[in-house]
This record gives structure tokens, C-alpha cells and sequence, in this order.
């Protein structure tokens, strides 16, 4: 008779606790935000951005970031410092870092 009532208490104390879980884990589902779909695409390009970006060679990694990563932006003359180059040679050396990004995107299928 012991064993039976045992049996019995166990079962029932069993299922409160599982269904006491079961009503935590469903506030804790209920307590994570959702993100928006338009913002999961957000996110998912500028991660592409930043992925295509570090394949670049190394001072085109550097003049994006300073010119368009940094805030607030790095003049140009600043640039032209730290990467050790004249400051009218920062235009096209920028276009040709951008034409290679873009093509290094459009490889990746952005």
C-alpha cells in the first residue's frame, strides 16, 4: 500500500513540475524579443558588407573603414596620413577600393 501511495506522489508531483516548466520555458519564449524581417535583411547585408570588405587587400580594408565605418568620418587629409599617401590620391584610390568591393559583392550574391 506504501509502494502504491509513493507511486502515485511521485507520478503527480512529476507532472506539476514538468508543467511548471513548461510554463516557464513559454514566459521565457514570450520574453525574447522578435526582430523584424526587414531588419534581419539589414543586418544580413551589412555583415555581407563588412565579410566582402575583409577580403580586400589591406589598404583598401583600411581606407573604407576610416572613410566609411568610423565615426565621425576621417577627413581625407587624415587618411592620406595614416595610410601614407598624397591627399589627391585619396579620391582615386577610394573608387578603385569601391569598384573592387562591389565586385567582391556582387561574387558573393549581394
Amino acid at each position: 500500500m506504501t509502494a502504491h501511495q509513493s507511486f502515485h506522489w511521485k507520478r503527480k508531483h512529476i507532472k506539476r513540475a514538468e508543467r511548471e516548466r513548461t510554463d516557464v520555458e513559454a514566459e521565457e519564449l514570450e520574453a525574447v524579443p522578435t526582430v523584424p524581417p526587414d531588419m534581419i535583411e539589414e543586418i544580413q547585408r551589412e555583415q555581407m558588407v563588412r565579410d566582402a570588405t575583409a577580403r580586400l587587400p589591406p589598404r583598401c580594408q583600411e581606407m573604407i573603414r576610416l572613410l566609411f565605418f568610423v565615426e565621425p568620418a576621417v577627413p581625407y587629409a587624415e587618411v592620406a596620413r595614416r595610410l601614407g599617401l598624397a591627399t589627391g590620391s585619396i579620391g582615386f584610390i577610394r573608387g578603385r577600393c569601391l569598384r573592387r568591393l562591389q565586385k567582391t559583392l556582387r561574387q558573393m550574391g549581394f
